[in-house]
């Protein structure tokens, strides 16, 4: 019952680093100096760190749900 949430969180964890990769690589912003630098790193990982926190808040729910939807069930 669990495994294939894990799997699902799993598989959007993966895809979330894929989208990372590649909009790092094709929208690379040329900084020249560190706070530039910082800045835009701190944009990009706090986008990560939201989309990663939507996704296990969403496996919480599902998992609740299941639990639930099997207690009343037995």
């Amino acid at each position: 019952m669990v495994e294939p949430i894990t799997n699902l969180l799993l598989v959007g964890y993966y895809l979330t680093n894929i989208e990372y990769t590649i909009s790092t690589v094709i929208y690379r912003e040329h900084v020249q100096i560190i706070p530039e630098t910082l800045s835009t790193l701190s944009e990009h990982l706090g986008i990560i760190i939201i989309d990663l926190a939507v996704l296990h808040d969403n496996n919480v729910r599902c998992l609740n749900y299941l639990i639930k939807s099997k207690s009343r069930t037995q």
